[in-house]
């Protein structure tokens, strides 16, 4: 049995991440039915989890006059350009392409102690785990469900254990009492029906 990785792909036992921090995982989701023909996803992959999508260039001013300019490239590479005052002059550039690699490139600011570039990446990391607290209440929410299925379906399935029990199941004592009345009331009128039809004609009008 092929065993998945956690964020990785839900077929293969490959790291979700290599040595750079680049997703290796595919995008496959692993459906589970809840309900007739109702399917919910029960993963999430490692590009839905800390991809960071920029839908349009954005730029924020940095503290000692720099401009950091967010620039979108294929997929969900970002381009970082630090500019100087005139927001022309590049004074640093560095790319990501999800929050892992966001957080690399701050590990390595802080043990250089780049100021300009740790502040220009609080703006993606801030979007980024706006995002894995998003992907955190969706999987909640998945959760919720899958609790309230849960309910549901025990609720059904007692109902139905009674339902079945009313119909199977016997109390032994009453059905004995009830077969011996049956039994009773069958003699007397088996004892009745033989007195009536012994008489004949002449018995009634004597």
């Amino acid at each position: 049995i092929a065993r998945a990785s956690i964020f990785g792909s839900p077929l293969d036992d490959v790291a979700a991440f290599d040595a750079s921090f680049a997703y290796q995982g595919d995008a496959g989701t692993i459906n589970v039915m809840v309900d007739r023909n109702v399917m919910i996803p029960r993963n999430v992959t490692g590009s839905e989890a800390f991809g960071y999508a920029l839908p349009a260039e954005a730029v924020v001013q940095l503290d000692g006059g720099h401009i950091a300019h967010y620039i979108p490239g294929g997929g969900t590479t970002v381009t970082v350009e630090i500019r100087a005052a005139d927001d022309a002059t590049v004074l640093d550039s560095f790319q990501f392409d999800n929050a892992m690699q966001m957080t690399d490139l701050l590990t390595r600011a802080l043990s250089t102690n780049d100021t300009t570039r740790i502040s220009a990446l609080m703006k993606p990391l801030d979007d980024a785990m706006g995002h894995v607290s998003d992907v955190r209440a969706d999987l909640g929410a998945r959760l919720n469900r899958l609790d309230d299925q849960g309910k549901r379906l025990e609720d059904t399935k007692f109902a139905t254990q009674t339902a079945l029990s009313g119909v199977e199941d016997a109390d032994i004592a009453s059905t004995v009492s009830g077969i011996a009345k049956a039994n009773t009331a069958l003699q007397a009128l088996q004892a009745s029906s033989a007195k009536i039809l012994s008489q004949s004609l002449l018995d009634f009008l004597r």
